[in-house]
């Protein structure tokens, strides 16, 4: 199992569990509807789309008299739902407002938990809600379901996420339509300096399920000193999800400068897989990394590739 990806997950909550959970409803639970991605409201009475159940969760999910514990048991004991879910927290909500933001952690939550189950069933039910139609914006919220929660959570299960999401929209030409649209939004959403921090790290793990010659340099710029720690993580995430070696090559150049959590980012990435790892042992003989920036669990990962030759050249670094 990759651990980076784990890591990744937490700082997303970090950062808009700073922007919003403490934040005031603007708009009364019970004003929002669940219904179809297009929805026509008859004077002050919505239309009986959902079922009692969703819509009792999603009142549960947004009360806050209700511990965050609870209302994430509630999630979790609901997989199934979690397109309707998603569905229900964000029909009529204006982008950009303080409820959004107020939202997005509990939209992530159910997203995360589609992506660490792995049903493509329910993972394609989410995106269906998630990604852009034509024309349409990544609003912050639709960032948040697909980069860090669904790719995330895939991530989580040792899988390459890019490899698991072509096999979930495979024969799916509407919604990988929508997927590739939502790439070029998310390179679009990384850029803009207006954007919070926390939207522009979804959207780099957007694009880390492209390729590394359309969108790996753009990524490799925010692995430079100086950079926004948070920013320079989604980068180091991204890259990481990228099975390339231009990949590999920028996470490895930017060790000595990474902050020591996106250092160890990184080297969970270059974990991932024989041919990654190999990379690595030849770092640490070269002097490029350091053996001190090596954890126990990571080096004995190292200590116990396939490779027999390779497995010497390990334990003659670790025994010096």
């Amino acid at each position: 199992m990759r651990v980076a990806s784990g890591l990744c997950v937490g700082l997303l909550l970090g950062i808009w569990g700073s922007q919003a959970v403490n934040g005031q409803t603007t708009i009364p639970v019970t004003q929002f509807v669940i219904a179809a991605r297009t929805v026509t409201l008859v004077g002050d009475v919505p239309p009986p789309i959902a079922s009692p159940k969703v819509r009792d969760l999603v009142a549960q999910i947004l009360d806050e008299r209700i511990s965050a514990t609870n209302r994430h048991e509630l999630i979790k004991r609901n997989p199934e739902l979690a397109g309707e879910l998603i569905l229900g927290l964000t029909d009529q909500l204006t982008p950009g407002t303080p409820e959004e933001y107020r939202r997005i952690p509990w939209i992530w939550q159910i997203a995360i938990e589609t992506g660490k189950q792995n049903n493509p069933v329910i993972i394609r039910a989410v995106l269906e809600v998630a990604l852009p139609e034509p024309n349409q914006p990544l609003h912050d919220w639709r960032a948040a379901v697909i980069g860090g929660g669904i790719i995330s959570g895939i991530g989580q299960q040792g899988l390459w996420p890019r490899e698991r999401m072509e096999e979930i929209l495979l024969d799916q030409q509407e919604l990988l339509l929508r997927w590739q649209m939502a790439i070029k939004e998310a390179a679009n959403l990384v850029e803009d300096e207006k954007e919070p921090v926390g939207a522009r790290y979804d959207a780099m793990r957007i694009l880390g399920l492209s390729t590394w010659d359309r969108y790996g340099p753009q990524l490799t710029r925010y692995l430079q000193p100086g950079v926004h720690p948070d920013l320079q993580r989604g980068a180091v995430c991204a890259l990481a999800d990228m099975d390339h070696a231009g990949a590999v090559t920028a996470l490895v150049k930017g060790l000595g400068h990474y902050s020591e959590k996106n250092r160890h980012l990184a080297l969970e990435g270059l974990l991932h897989g024989q041919v990654r790892q190999k990379t690595l042992i030849e770092g640490l003989e070269q002097g490029m990394v350091r053996p001190t920036w090596i954890t126990v669990a990571q080096r004995e990962k190292l200590l116990q590739i396939d490779d027999q030759t390779w497995r010497a050249r390990a334990e003659q670094i670790f025994t010096k």
